[in-house]
């Protein structure tokens, strides 16, 4: 199997903006990274999203049960909900998984590499500057690990970096991507219908909600705007 370019895709809205934006364009296959995650229900929307496109789609494992889960935790006085002022004055986001990027892709890097891919692309944008490793400077950095490290040399490419969450909401206006299929929760609901719900308090949830208040949200909130918050 010969693929030019591996989507790391989550099933949040900024890595299926990716992957529609490269269907049509590369041969492309859809890699999404198992780690444990508290928001596994992503996995399945990854599922659908590579279905919807019809590219491979390609899990595999990670281990992060070294990390204590501090994204749903307060062990550090994360308290939900914020406004999106409070999240915006982060240095370092409270959800910040310690080199969760450089473990999925040096993962995606290997995966790439063994079928001759010659990009891997994420999702990571310009408001994801309270993760230091989805920073511009570090995407240089993780790039000269491929070149100096790899037989193709996959490109490690973050098409949004420059883009605000609002513009890569506007991005999957423009490529029709099913934005209420996109799951990016912290703490999903899944009431008794099976109907799978953002808790409308996390971090992203704030932040996504922020992103799409200029125009139309197809996305279902467990829990209501919090006060204070952006209207």
């Amino acid at each position: 199997m010969n693929k030019e370019s591996v989507v790391l895709l989550s099933g949040g809205l900024d890595s299926a903006v990716c992957l529609y934006a490269e269907v049509g364009f590369w041969d492309t296959v859809a890699l999404s990274i198992d780690y444990g995650q508290n928001q596994v229900l992503e996995l399945e929307r990854a599922a659908f999203l590579a279905k919807e496109v019809g590219v491979p789609h390609v899990i595999l494992d990670a281990d992060f049960t070294h990390v204590t889960a501090k994204i749903l935790g307060d062990e550090e006085g994360q308290t939900w909900p914020r406004t999106i002022e409070a999240i915006s004055k982060d240095s370092i986001s409270p959800a910040y998984i310690p080199a969760r990027n450089t473990v999925l892709i040096s993962i995606a890097m290997s995966y790439a590499d063994s079928i001759g891919a010659k990009r891997i692309v994420i999702g990571s944008n310009a408001d994801d500057k309270a993760f230091p490793d989805c920073r511009p400077k570090y995407f240089e950095a993780i790039n000269e690990v491929s070149k100096t490290g790899t037989r193709h040399h996959p490109e490690i490419v973050a098409p949004m970096i420059e883009k605000s969450k609002h513009g890569v909401y506007l991005e999957a206006r423009r490529l029709r991507v099913p934005i209420g299929e996109t799951l990016s929760c912290y703490a999903p609901v899944v009431p008794p219908t099976g109907i799978v719900w953002h808790c409308g308090k996390c971090d992203a949830c704030v932040i996504r909600r922020d992103a799409m208040s200029r125009g139309k949200d197809p996305t279902r909130y467990w829990h209501p705007r919090p006060r204070g918050d952006t209207p």
